[in-house]
């Protein structure tokens, strides 16, 4: 498994891990934006963890995560979820008001939480200069229609 981080455009990064299996490399993608209110965009699979933390520490410290943005539960999107969010204290975990009842309530999960619903501006978390974290979605999962 290998991480890498790399600036898409001032103050977007891709962190990319690459899992091969089975003679396959698969690629995983998170998004992190570096602005007034730092967000990470989906947290990678659970034993990703240290490997995305420490890309997001070449950056930023991960402790100053004002949210954590999930597009829709996969493991491979929010199986570091937990984690990131008891590490960053301030932080809120920002997704589909559907996704949070659907999904959230299998998660013991305690803090902080902004559901958006449908119709809302499609960047309802205010994160400075780039705007808002992507969370509008009218399902469970963006991908889905």
């Amino acid at each position: 498994m290998s991480t890498r981080i790399d600036e898409i455009v001032d103050g977007i990064y891709r962190i990319s891990t690459t899992v091969t299996n089975g003679g396959f490399d698969f690629q995983f993608n998170q998004f992190l934006i570096d602005d007034e209110r730092p967000a990470l965009i989906h947290t990678g699979m659970y034993a990703m963890y240290d490997d995305v933390r420490g890309a997001i520490a070449e950056v930023l410290d991960p402790g100053k995560l004002e949210y954590v943005t999930l597009l829709h539960f996969e493991s491979d999107e929010c199986g570091g979820m937990d984690r990131f969010l008891e590490g960053a204290p301030d932080s809120a975990l920002a997704c589909s008001a559907a996704s949070v009842q659907l999904n959230l309530s299998g998660w013991n999960y305690q803090g902080r939480v902004e559901g958006h619903q449908d119709g809302e501006p499609k960047c309802a978390a205010s994160i400075g200069r780039w705007g808002s974290s992507p969370t509008r979605t009218r399902s469970a999962t963006s991908w889905t229609g």
